[in-house]
């Protein structure tokens, strides 16, 4: 079963390589956007967090001392703790989610605006980014200049 292991800022390869060494399996879902400066980047969809699988009789006590781990998320109990684990369903929503991540509208990309109550319905702009928060930048020509506009959500945009 998956838990979930709390790793210090920016050390998430460092701990699932070390945890990898200790025969764990464990992996970080990762989310591909463009940095401030248009390039690709991976970043991981949760900061500061990986998933280890551990067998329901393997010991899990090394995994706190692994170098780039700050601790294995536990129950509160204080006698007995046992690892909080994840669902093998949720694990995979996760990663469907993840793989879902990347940009599906690279730059360069023509898009027509979407959605009825959006008031610039129907026209064309061109995609100049997206944020991690999966917001898309659109550059189009209003009033007889180019404005970026931000949307929200990539299913607000269609390709043309």
């Amino acid at each position: 079963m998956w838990a979930i292991v709390q790793t210090y800022a920016r050390c998430e390869h460092k701990a699932i390589e070390n945890l990898h060494r200790q025969n764990y399996d464990a992996f970080c879902p990762l989310l591909t956007h463009y940095s401030s400066k248009a390039r690709i980047v991976e970043s991981p969809l949760f900061p500061c967090y990986v998933f280890v699988n551990i067998a329901p009789q393997q010991p899990w006590y090394a995994i706190n001392s692994t170098y780039g781990v700050i601790r294995l998320l536990t129950d509160r109990n204080k006698i007995n703790p046992k690892p909080i684990f994840v669902h093998d369903e949720k694990i995979n929503e996760i990663l469907v989610l993840a793989g879902a991540a990347e940009d599906p509208l690279p730059a360069g990309t023509l898009v027509r605006i979407r959605g009825r109550n959006n008031p610039l319905y129907d026209m064309v702009g061109t995609v100049v980014g997206m944020s991690k928060l999966m917001r898309v930048s659109v550059m189009m020509h209003i009033f007889s200049r180019d404005v970026i506009v931000e949307f929200v959500s990539p299913s607000e945009l269609e390709k043309v």
